[in-house]
């Protein structure tokens, strides 16, 4: 895909760039989340088996379903702020696509089969969708 398409497609994302850095944002807190996991192992390592601290036992389990907890509920919103954006891309691109096709001639139609134009607003429309949204959140 050229750079120019890509850029095109972008452009469509310029109205949620709010939600969209909100997003990345969060996926932020996620992976910091992640990180301090494996932080605590040190201390269940040091303060509970070895020196065989009951205290830590007590409250580093807790410690440990609060983060996880915690982290879902980011990664749901993370997951949550990417679907709407979009979502909403997919609406604004099928929207901009409906009203060209309704300026078209009735010598398009006659020369582009039904299907194709269909399978161009459903199919094409969301694939540029996952291009858009995906592509921000997928590791490579």
């Amino acid at each position: 895909m050229g750079l120019s398409l890509y850029r095109r497609m972008l452009e469509y994302t310029r109205p949620y760039v709010p939600r969209l850095l909100l997003a990345m944002l969060v996926m932020v807190g996620v992976s910091a989340l992640s990180g301090s996991t494996a932080f605590l192992v040190k201390p269940i390592l040091d303060d509970i088996f070895i020196r065989k601290d009951a205290t830590q036992l007590t409250y580093i389990p807790l410690l440990v379903l609060a983060i996880y907890l915690v982290r879902g509920g980011l990664e749901f919103t993370q997951s949550y702020l990417m679907a709407g954006v979009g979502q909403r891309v997919v609406r604004d691109i099928r929207q901009h696509l409906y009203r060209h096709l309704q300026s078209l001639s009735l010598s398009f139609y006659l020369r582009h089969p039904t299907g194709v134009l269909m399978s161009r607003v459903l199919n094409d429309v969301s694939l540029m969708q996952s291009a858009i949204t995906d592509a921000a959140t997928e590791p490579r």
